[in-house]
């Protein structure tokens, strides 16, 4: 899972392609059961690349949160709490 969520945040950069980072990001969700973190992780990747469904953004970050791990650092945790797209 740790693989992909690395390939998912890289692809999701700008100039990344956004189609492979969607599919890194949901395979890491669907490997990562062992492990909340790197699950968690897939999440918040999730959620930034949804970008045009609020509530979906909400929601993948949602998820993120209810695992019980830290994900975020200050400036991502500055980022949901202002609205600013990541």
């Amino acid at each position: 899972a740790a693989a992909q969520v690395m390939i998912a945040r890289l692809e999701s950069l700008p100039g990344g392609d956004r189609q492979r980072a969607l599919a890194a990001a949901r395979k890491a969700v669907e490997l990562g059961g062992d492990d909340p973190s790197q699950t968690a992780q897939a999440h918040v990747v999730l959620g930034n690349l949804s970008e045009e469904d609020p509530q979906a953004r909400r929601a993948e970050y949602d998820k993120a949160v209810e695992l019980g791990v830290p994900v975020l650092d200050d400036a991502g945790l500055a980022v949901l709490l202002n609205g600013e797209k990541p």
